[in-house]
């Protein structure tokens, strides 16, 4: 099962690397937006290893505090255990920094004991995240939201610090492990940095624009452009100062760190 399936494009390239070892898929998702789940649904329909099962249109918040039970009767879960579960770049959404009543701890397990949920013995979750907070748009998107959204700065800087000790560092395991005390987490994360190129700094400035909304899944306004022109004007201004350069092509180069997170439930003897 994916979670925030997009628009299947990360699904269809495992996918085709699973045809070529002749093996079969059977894909539910959950994904929010209903135009990109109707391309999820004819990317995977396009494929001739893979069929779906659950297609749930609904953020992930709609997962916290119902049973195994109540989500199978909304068409929300799947009614087998799954092999695995995806989560790529998915769970920053389960934290909206523009809550002023945010429970970071408390949402991120909600999210995260979803996916662990429907998870088989032995199967494995899978969790792509970017470490936004320790480079460029990090930087850039953190000035904005001071700038434009002061009460949400100090939200942004503890959801980050959440995901690095309880994610990054492993600590999730422990939450894991006491809220499912026949299954053992097993956790692995493999931090990756590479170099972000870019043809103009307006891309730039897009780029750092993404987290500063991150969680507002539900809000229906109008695109805030000053957002947009905030981004762009600081990398512009500022950027190099967090890693920002161009190359002798022309090109603008910037840092991304990323990390890799596989979490294997095993029952305990």
């Amino acid at each position: 099962m994916e979670f925030g399936g997009g628009t299947g494009t990360q699904l269809e390239t495992i996918c085709r690397r699973m045809e070529a070892f002749q093996k079969q898929a059977i894909v539910s998702v959950e994904e929010p937006y209903e135009e990109y789940l109707k391309q999820y649904v004819t990317t995977i329909e396009s494929l001739s290893n893979a069929c779906l099962d659950i297609v749930y249109s609904g953020p992930i918040q709609d997962y916290y505090g119902r049973s195994v039970e109540d989500l199978r009767a909304m068409k929300a879960y799947p009614e087998r255990l799954q092999d695995r579960v995806l989560a790529l770049h998915v769970l920053y959404h389960a934290i909206n920094i523009f809550d002023q009543d945010m429970d970071p701890q408390k949402n991120l397990k909600q999210a995260a004991s979803a996916m662990y949920t429907i998870l088989k013995p032995g199967g494995e979750m899978v969790i792509h995240m970017a470490g936004h907070d320790e480079v460029l748009i990090g930087a850039v998107s953190l000035k904005c939201l001071e700038s434009l959204f002061p009460n949400t700065k100090e939200n942004f800087k503890i959801k980050y610090e959440v995901f690095r000790k309880q994610l990054f560092e492993g600590g999730f395991v422990e939450v894991l492990n006491t809220s499912f005390p026949m299954f053992t987490a097993k956790m692995h994360c493999e931090e990756v940095t590479y170099l972000n190129v870019l043809s103009t700094i307006e891309e730039v400035g897009a780029s750092a624009s993404v987290p500063c909304l991150h969680g507002l899944w539900a809000d229906q306004s109008p695109f805030d452009v000053r957002v947009l022109q905030f981004c762009i004007d600081y990398a512009k201004s500022e950027g190099y100062k967090h890693g920002l350069y161009r190359d002798s092509k022309g090109m603008w180069c910037f840092p991304i760190k990323e990390y890799y997170i596989t979490i294997k439930k095993v029952e305990r003897e």
